[in-house]
């Protein structure tokens, strides 16, 4: 016989703990990030809001002053344009006024002293100049070589950068033009033509011009003037002259006239205030006239 089976009774499932165990685990996580949305909603987003749009407002305005003051530079440059229109224009190359008299490297080295802020352009001209003098060819090895002769210190003068600088302005500037003759480079200097003269120069011409000259018939003026002059200093003498019959009364000091003397004293004065009233006489000639033909003689013809 075989006996019967006999089986031991399985143990319980622990799926329902598993899942309860699943299922507060799930609830512990939902409930953190709720709290941590609660937290983040509440506290952190509207400060991360606010800032954005606080830079977002800055950066607008930022753009808008930006285009307001692009816009204003136009309009001024615009303005400065229509302005100087009538301005004469500055000249492309003028010499300072201690360099005005020097016509050589001598007299500039003299002018100069112990300064050693002297114009690249003036002292490359009168190089060129000195060296046309004598008939050679102005080469920049030459004008270097005269300039370092004239002056010593231009070759030791901050490690040769003064002499540097010669040579940039020699070949960077409209005023010095490089005709090349047998493979030989011969430097020049053109002179720049004057500035043609503005509307403002045209419009002073044009009144000097219109403008009748200062009278020269002045005797007859000055004879008239003298004679007023007198005239009205023997009034004033007459007029204000101390008389001899003085009383005093209890308002102070005064003098007794005859009718006779009294009418003559009011006609003295109503002739007085008519010869020192200004608007009686016409205005005397302007004295501009000879600072405007001045101003109008300087203009360039």
């Amino acid at each position: 016989m075989v006996p019967p089976r006999t089986y031991p009774q399985p143990p319980p499932s622990n799926l329902p703990g598993l899942l309860v165990g699943i299922l507060r685990i799930a609830t512990w996580v939902a409930g953190g990030s709720a709290a941590l949305l609660l937290i983040y909603f509440r506290f952190i987003y509207p400060r991360i809001a606010q800032t954005f749009h606080a830079r977002h407002s800055l950066r607008a305005h930022h753009k808008t002053l930006l285009t307001r003051l692009t816009s204003s530079i136009e309009e001024l440059k615009a303005t400065q344009n229509e302005t100087f229109a009538v301005l004469p224009l500055p000249p492309a190359y003028k010499v300072e006024p201690p360099y005005a008299e020097c016509k050589t490297l001598d007299d500039v080295a003299s002018a100069a002293g112990e300064s050693r802020d002297i114009p690249h352009i003036l002292l490359l001209e009168r190089a060129i100049a000195e060296i046309n003098s004598k008939k050679q060819k102005a080469t920049a090895e030459a004008i270097l070589q005269l300039l370092e002769t004239k002056f010593p210190w231009i070759q030791s003068e901050k490690e040769g950068k003064f002499e540097n600088e010669l040579w940039e302005v020699l070949s960077i500037s409209v005023l010095f033009e490089q005709d090349t003759t047998d493979d030989v480079s011969v430097w020049s200097f053109k002179a720049p033509l004057p500035p043609p003269p503005s509307a403002l120069q045209l419009a002073l011409s044009a009144l000097h011009e219109a403008l009748p000259g200062p009278s020269r018939d002045l005797a007859s003026i000055r004879k008239t003037y003298d004679a007023l002059s007198n005239f009205t200093g023997y009034m004033s003498s007459q007029l204000y002259a101390m008389p001899s019959n003085l009383r005093f009364t209890a308002n102070g000091m005064s003098t007794v006239l005859s009718p006779e003397e009294e009418e003559i004293r009011r006609e003295i004065r109503a002739l007085k205030g008519l010869m020192l009233n200004r608007r009686s006489f016409l205005p005397p000639r302007p004295t501009s006239v000879p600072a405007l033909s001045s101003v109008a003689g300087s203009v360039p013809s």
